[in-house]
């Protein structure tokens, strides 16, 4: 029987919480990461109902996008949507897991989720993590492959859409230990001279600690020779939104049209319409005002976020097409995708797509004709 902890490594080796931005609450919220979990359910919320629908489908755990728990709690009362549905998940044994920006920092995450959506190739983040780092380290010849393999099955060594990248420079490396040192090759107190191969592998932020305790358990040595270098190299597989080409271009009033289409939208709040036609498009999922100007860098046509306020309307200046799609909207694609995730990770275990609709905006549309009559 799975326990909640091995669900939650599975989803924390896709979106590392280290990726996560500094204001953000993600991980185990509510419950024992020890207990027993017999069924998952996934939601971009969690509200009073999406409890109730866990309990009325027997699941023990709930897989949201947005932490029920954000800022600190001074009491826990039933006064609040959220509050109510704590109490209820603690009565019930419901544990609450929040899968955030870490999430949204991922290139197969929310935002991948929309451009599949959209339909968008030649994709690449938008705005891309910096904290790239190179391990170097030295070991003897004969158990280079020992040690570059340990460090590649945890993910080093990953550039772009390739892996298993590394550098090899051969050399001879000197030590003497001292009276009470343990050497592998040599005896203590003598000098002594192996050859050894100098092996550089790129880490991503969210690997270095995992590489270091990597490194000592298969490196021979008593003593682990490695520097640590920051890199000013962009991280091209985690960062922030995303950007892609339209498969053919589209006026500004078309490609409305085709995020209505698209994305189920009632309405699309943008910016005044481009005489250029869009090929390329920005998104980001949720509120992603402050990547306008990456977008702009990497030459976008409309940029599609939400939760813009009036005057940012004013910043798209006529040059790309600012389109606010609504919050909700523009994420909750990501529930199928935690869903296919975890079914790929654990083909055994019932994991549940909520059926409540938490999007707690409503739209009260009316349309006018040409002679000013509303329908």
């Amino acid at each position: 029987m799975l326990k909640i902890q091995s669900i939650t490594n599975a989803l924390e080796q896709w979106a590392p919480p280290s990726l996560a931005l500094s204001y953000d609450n993600c991980g185990l919220l509510v419950g024992d990461p020890n207990q027993r979990v017999e069924k998952a359910i996934v939601s971009l919320d969690v509200t009073e109902a999406v409890v109730q629908e866990a309990i009325n489908q027997q699941a023990n755990l709930i897989i949201a996008h947005h932490p029920i728990i954000f800022k600190g709690l001074r009491s826990i009362q039933p006064t609040t949507d959220s509050q109510r549905a704590i109490i209820l998940a603690i009565k019930h044994d419901i544990a609450i897991y929040a899968i955030h920006t870490n999430l949204d920092r991922v290139d197969d995450g929310v935002n991948k989720a929309l451009a599949d959506r959209l339909n968008l190739t030649n994709r690449c983040i938008l705005e891309e993590a910096s904290n790239l780092y190179k391990l170097i380290t030295f070991v003897p010849t004969k158990d280079l492959q020992t040690v570059r393999n340990a460090l590649f099955a945890i993910g080093a060594g990953s550039i772009g859409e390739y892996e298993k990248a590394s550098f090899i420079t051969s050399g001879v490396g000197s030590f003497q230990g001292s009276a009470s040192s343990n050497p592998r090759i040599g005896k203590a107190g003598e000098f002594a001279e192996v050859e050894e191969e100098k092996l550089e592998v790129l880490l991503t932020d969210t690997l270095l600690s995992s590489a270091l305790k990597t490194l000592h358990e298969h490196h021979p040595y008593e003593e682990v020779a490695y520097d640590v270098v920051s890199l000013q190299n962009k991280n091209q597989n985690h960062g922030s939104g995303m950007i892609g080409e339209l498969r053919e271009p589209l006026s500004s009033d078309d490609f409305i049209k085709y995020l209505k289409n698209h994305l189920g939208l009632q309405l699309v709040r943008h910016s005044h319409p481009i005489d250029n036609k869009i090929n390329r498009v920005a998104i980001c999922g949720g509120a992603g005002f402050d990547l306008l100007k990456n977008a702009r860098q990497k030459g976008a046509d409309a940029f599609v976020t939400a939760d813009l306020k009036y005057h940012n309307f004013f910043d798209a200046d006529s040059t790309l097409l600012l389109c606010d799609i609504g919050h909700y909207e523009s994420e909750h694609w990501v529930i199928q995708e935690i869903k296919d995730y975890l079914t790929r990770k654990f083909a055994k275990f019932a994991v549940l797509s909520i059926t409540v609709n938490t999007n707690p905006v409503h739209y009260s549309i009316s349309i006018k004709d040409g002679k000013g009559k509303k329908d």
